[in-house]
Formats: C-alpha cells, structure tokens, sequence
C-alpha cells in the first residue's frame, strides 16, 4: 500500500460524507449511494463497510448487497469523474482494471480469543464480560445451557470488534466456518449486530451443518429466532431472500417444505416469500406469533412449539389471499 489509511479515510469522508471507522481499524462505514437512490435522500445509514486495511478499497454494503473489489463503483454512483480519476491517481496503483470484478473470497476465522461460553459456566463472577455474557443469554433471552454447547456461544475479550458481544459462528455442511454473527451484550456497545465484512449473505446457508432438507425447514429473521425454534430452522439475518440466494435454492431444489416465522412486523414480506415459494411449488405454512411479542426469540421454546403445531397450510395463491383476509 503506497498510501496511508488515514488518507484513504480522509478522501473517503470527501466522497461520501462523514463515517465511522471500525474499533479494529480494518473497516471504515460510511452512507452507501445505492440506497440513498433508492430509499431518498434523507438516508443516513452508515452501511457501507469499506476495507480500508486492503488496497483500493473492497466494500459491501450490508443493505442493498451492492460490493466491488474496489471503491470505483462506488465513486461512480456519485456521478463524480473527479473522485474516480482522483482514486486511480491517489490510491489505485497496482490494481486490476476491472473495476466490477467480484470480491475475492476470503478464509473466515473465528475473532482472536474467541472462547465458548458453555466452557465457562461457574466462572461468571471471575469477569465482568463473561458477566454479563451469562446474564444476557441465560437471563434476559432465556436459553438454556443446552443452548450454549449446541449453538457454540462465545466471547472473546482480545478482539475488539468483538469485545461485549455474544459470538454466534454459522458452520457449512463440511463445517467449515461459514458466518459470524455477533450481539451486544449491553446498551454502550454499537451497533447492536456485528457481522465479519466482506462474506456475501446470498451465498450462505446459516449452520447448514444442523439442517434436515428432506424435513420442514422454519425460516426466522435472525439467530436469537433460531434459538427458540427447532433445530431444523434457518435465519434470514435479516436479510432478502429470493432465487438468487443459495437457501432458496436450497429449498427448491430438494422441495423442502418451509414455515414462515418471521416478526410481526414483517407481514408483507411474509406473503411476499409465501407466494414467491408457492410459484416453485414449495409446501409453505405461516407462523402466527402472539401480538404481544414482536419475534419468535421473545417466546418460550415450548410457547413457540404450540404457535408451530397451529400454523396453516396454504396450498395454492388463492389460500394465501384467503389467509390475509381472514386475519
């Protein structure tokens, strides 16, 4: 790198506004272009994760999916000739000339330090971290110790993109590590979610390690959902899901039949999915959740489990329009 990151960050916050650097230093989000186009001008949402630690500027935006390999793209949905040639002068020596080609696919690890939290029970008192991990997760979102070992819960004081957060790894059917997800444990850290930059979503299946396609797959928004659901269920992440992504891909091709748990406030994406499955003939059963809880990870298992038993089949677009009216 001919450049300093500082000087990187700086030319940035002159392309797209003022933005906010990561506690590790490798990343650097600021408002993505995409969706202030799409969503208007008055978006404010500094998700646009750029790698600053990496020459050129590989991104992801963690909204819309737009991602290069290099900040060029970017720079042009600005509309600014300037800002790109000033890149190219500044800071894209030695690049590739294809500016569009995709991100390169990078080895997921686990953050450094990282530590399971099932192996620490009975050592809460011993750090406040640890703490407050076992508050969290026991206490306030109501899992079990069962929970900790099977969905391999854990925390890490020595990585600080990581530090206060309960750590949720996603493994592959060869179990490889396939996704992180990481929740702060407290209200001083920020952003709530904390996910690793550069893996593209639409490409993985969440602890696909853990599913049965040839059984009813549920489908939640996100991993705290999982937890109280039965273990043959996938998290969005809150997310999209459409052809394009490999779980629904997954689904069609071994016409898995599916139950929509999505929140409450999800309705409409709700048919949306119901009609999208129906069309490649996918068995689909909505979930109805309490109107007092807002998702599946504020009730019981046992409370979930009865609102799973009651869920209805819809077998063709005509029930799915009988359904909505009759709700």
């Amino acid at each position: 790198m001919v450049y300093t990151t500082g000087q990187f960050i700086e030319f940035l916050e002159r392309a797209f506004g003022s933005g906010r650097l990561s506690a590790s230093g490798k990343n650097f989000d600021v408002v993505c272009p995409v969706c202030v186009e799409t969503k208007g001008r008055d978006y404010s949402k500094r998700k646009l994760s750029v790698l600053v630690e990496v020459e050129g500027g590989p991104f992801h935006c963690w909204v819309c999916q737009f991602k290069a390999r290099t900040i060029v793209p970017a720079l042009w949905k600005l509309k600014s000739e300037s800002l790109v040639k000033e890149f190219k002068e500044k800071f894209g020596h030695g690049l590739p000339g294809n500016d569009e080609e995709d991100l390169p696919q990078t080895r997921l690890e686990l953050p450094q330090g990282f530590t399971l939290l099932a192996e620490l029970q009975g050592k809460a008192e011993q750090h406040p971290i640890v703490h407050r991990a076992m508050t969290y997760l026991l206490k306030t979102r109501g899992l079990s110790p069962r929970d900790l070992w099977y969905f391999k819960l854990g925390i890490t004081t020595k990585d600080p993109d990581y530090v206060n957060r309960v750590i949720v790894p996603s493994h592959a059917l060869d179990s490889s590590l396939n996704f992180i997800t990481a929740r702060s444990v407290d209200k001083h850290t920020w952003p709530r979610y904390y996910n690793p930059p550069l893996v593209d979503r639409k490409q993985i299946v969440f602890n696909e390690i853990n599913i049965d396609w040839s059984e009813e797959v549920v489908v939640v928004e996100g991993p705290f959902d999982l937890m109280k659901s039965t273990d043959n269920t996938v998290p969005l992440l809150g997310s999209d899901l459409n052809p394009t992504y490999r779980l629904f891909q997954e689904i069609v091709a071994n016409n898995t039949p599916v139950a929509l748990a999505l929140d409450n406030d999800a309705k409409q994406k709700t048919y949306r999915l119901a009609s999208l499955f129906l069309s490649y003939g996918v068995s689909v059963r909505m979930v109805e959740l309490p109107d007092n809880v807002k998702d599946v990870g504020e009730l019981s298992k046992p409370a979930f489990n009865q609102c799973l038993s009651c869920a209805t089949i819809i077998h063709d677009p005509g029930d799915l329009v009988s359904y909505r009216l009759h709700l």
